[in-house]
């Protein structure tokens, strides 16, 4: 039986070598990624590896991470930003309809309310456009709109009008190269978090499973595909649909929330053996 570094080492593997044939294809070298995942060392062992719920001090991190003191040292007192990025234009859409849904100048009372695409009175507007001025921290109003109405989060009524349909924006799969770059990074990141929560959790685990099936004929995959995709559609609307109606529900201002919650759902394939 291998033990843990063995096993740590072959999942490096398994995690590493999907992610290194993105970052050739896209001319990130060895030591810019190197330079990247030095910085992740730093920031995690500083802001979770203290003793007594306080942050470890450079010297603790240098120990544990393997680091000179001075490379903890820049990292931490120069707060680098490696990788920084624009939010795309999905996490533009869900603030403006979590704007839509928490400024009380936007609602009648209902799921389905109705405004007005365009501003008409800047002294009481109540519109479409001023909700992505307001929320959307920079987009224009047609990439918004449009990205609302291709996600069925809003419809048209009349001519200049929308409607509040559904109350979270759903993250689909994209041609899109950098909105497949950040689903693939939330994707991957919740996944190891929920791993990573299972195994130190002794209760309370959170929701994961896989369902695989080895040498399948091929001819019964666009079957399978097929099966996978109509069903788990249905499973994703449906915890959409109840997360949100919990969402809808008054809550007193000093009530405790989460940052974030939901459920992930992928499809996998491998053509050959352990890659």
């Amino acid at each position: 039986m291998l033990d843990i570094k063995e096993k740590l080492t072959q999942l490096l593997i398994k995690i590493f070598r999907p992610l290194v044939r993105i970052l050739l294809r896209h001319g990130i070298s060895y030591k810019a990624c190197a330079e990247v995942l030095k910085w992740c060392y730093v920031d995690v062992a500083h802001n979770e590896f203290g003793i007594k719920g306080k942050k470890a001090n450079k010297s603790r991190v240098a120990v544990i991470t393997g680091l000179t003191w001075i490379d903890v040292k820049n990292l931490i007192d120069e707060d680098v930003v490696l990788m920084a990025s624009k939010p795309e234009e999905s996490q533009r859409a869900s603030r403006v309809l979590t704007g839509w849904l928490s400024d009380d100048a936007y609602q009648d009372g209902s799921q389905t309310t109705i405004i007005p695409i365009y501003s008409k009175d800047k002294f009481n507007d109540i519109s479409f456009e001023s909700l992505v001025e307001k929320y959307s921290g920079g987009a224009t109003l047609r990439s918004i709109l449009d990205d609302l109405l291709e996600n069925n989060a809003i419809k048209k009524v009349e001519d200049d009008k929308v409607q509040l349909i559904r109350t979270h924006y759903v993250i689909q799969s994209s041609k899109s190269e950098q909105l497949a770059l950040d689903i693939l990074a939330m994707a991957t990141s919740d996944l190891i978090k929920t791993v990573n929560h299972n195994i130190q959790a002794s209760d309370d685990l959170y929701f994961q499973r896989i369902v695989q099936q080895r040498s399948l004929a091929k001819r019964h995959v666009p079957l399978v595909q097929t099966f996978v995709r109509e069903r788990s559609q249905k499973l994703a609307d449906e915890v959409d649909s109840f997360i949100a109606a919990l969402s809808m529900q008054p809550t007193e201002k000093e009530e405790e929330k989460i940052a974030r919650l939901g459920l992930g759902i992928y499809y996998f394939q491998d053509e050959k053996n352990n890659k």
